[in-house]
């Protein structure tokens, strides 16, 4: 995200980076980027590799579109929303990574 935040300033300088090269089709790699580790996250848990709590992860779903829309319109913020996002849902996962263990345990 921090590429795409820069991009303008970067064409400016006549500095070609990975997101000059990619402008086409940035929105598509910066939101796959993303929904990678969802779909992941699902995947490790129907392999059991997961446990089935750590789906609790989803619930930061719903911040993924106006995320995306801030990208579409303005990438000034960007990367520290997109930080935000994965805070937030690595969180998540450590919390329910620990209700698992605990579960385990007791």
């Amino acid at each position: 995200s921090n590429n795409y935040r820069d991009l303008r300033t970067d064409l400016s300088a006549n500095v070609r980076t990975f997101a000059f090269y990619t402008k086409r089709v940035s929105d598509i790699i910066y939101v796959s980027s993303i929904l990678i580790s969802y779909m992941l996250q699902i995947i490790y848990v129907l392999l059991r590799i997961l446990p089935l709590l750590s789906l609790l992860t989803l619930l930061t779903a719903p911040y993924l579109v106006p995320l995306y829309r801030s990208f579409k319109e303005t990438a000034n913020d960007i990367d520290a929303r997109t930080g935000s996002l994965y805070t937030l849902y690595n969180c998540f996962l450590a919390m329910s990574l620990l209700l698992s263990l605990r579960a385990r345990l007791w």
